[in-house]
């Protein structure tokens, strides 16, 4: 049975070439600009894609005993015994599903690109460090709870404060709330009910504690460098943007996911996560 590698390449990176330089393929199709786009409509927006053709070259030039041919709509038949393996994204499975049906396909989780799925995956964080007896944290995170509960939000309530120099900056305790007032969402409708939790965190009425701490701390003044931000969820990709711009040089949090690059950014920022768990 020959096993071939198909994949959509709309650029040439090192994880792509890792991918076909990880086994012996005995054949690779790149899959056509065009059938990309009709199979997935947003990579019209895909201003950086290289033709297919293009690629096609490049991977002849770099390796041209490895046989490398452009598939599109019209040239999808392959033989009934071939292994299928293809990249785990949006372009892919709607390819398999068009053109596989009843053929062996792996699909294999390699990250290449923010496509859908990967755009809007939560996944657990990988914090610095796990606290689970000092009690100041502990206590920083029961009173996040506390601010919590004061949240109009019935879609997720979540309450953050300040500490710096080890003394809660009392003007910096919140909780998430609409905005300009707290019932908007109840009068006018709440976006996110439209989505399933985790999707779409952008689209809400609701002001989100972190970013709403760096403005009121902006506002008034308070320089938040070298602060510690406690917050009952792990920040939304924004809002780790926002934090990690700031100043602040520690994030406690107790549960939640993190999307898109929001950890990286935060790390890569210098800032440290610190998840706060009862022993």
């Amino acid at each position: 049975m020959s096993t071939v590698l198909v994949l959509y390449m709309p650029v040439i990176h090192e994880t792509y070439l890792e991918l076909i330089d990880s086994q012996r393929w005995d054949e690779i199709f790149i899959i056509e600009n065009s059938l990309a786009i009709e199979l997935v409509d947003s990579l019209r927006k895909d201003l950086r894609a290289l033709n297919a053709e293009t690629v096609k070259s490049i991977l002849v030039r770099r390796d041209g005993a490895r046989p490398a041919f452009v598939v599109s709509g019209a040239t999808a038949i392959f033989d009934q015994s071939t292994q299928f393996v293809l990249p785990d994204e949006d372009v892919s499975h709607a390819f398999a599903k068009r053109f596989l049906h009843g053929r062996e396909v792996e699909f294999r989780n390699v990250f290449l690109r923010y496509d859908r799925k990967r755009t809007t995956e939560p996944f657990e964080p990988n914090p610095d460090e796990v606290i689970t007896t000092d009690q100041f944290a502990r206590d920083m995170i029961a009173r996040c709870d506390e601010l919590a509960t004061k949240s109009p939000d019935w879609w997720r309530q979540i309450g953050g404060l300040i500490v710096k120099e080890g003394k809660i900056i009392e003007e910096l305790q919140m909780f998430n709330e609409a905005k300009p007032f707290g019932m908007v969402p109840y009068e006018l409708g709440d976006p996110r009910s439209n989505f399933k939790k985790g999707l779409h965190p952008d689209l809400t009425l609701v002001l989100h504690v972190e970013q709403g701490l760096v403005s009121e701390a902006a506002r008034l003044g308070i320089a938040l460098e070298g602060a510690d931000l406690y917050v009952s969820t792990f920040p939304c990709p924004w809002c780790a943007t926002a934090v990690a711009y700031s100043g602040i040089g520690r994030v406690y949090y107790r549960d939640g996911y993190a999307m898109l690059d929001g950890e990286e950014i935060l790390k890569s920022n210098g800032v440290e996560l610190i998840r706060v768990v009862e022993p």
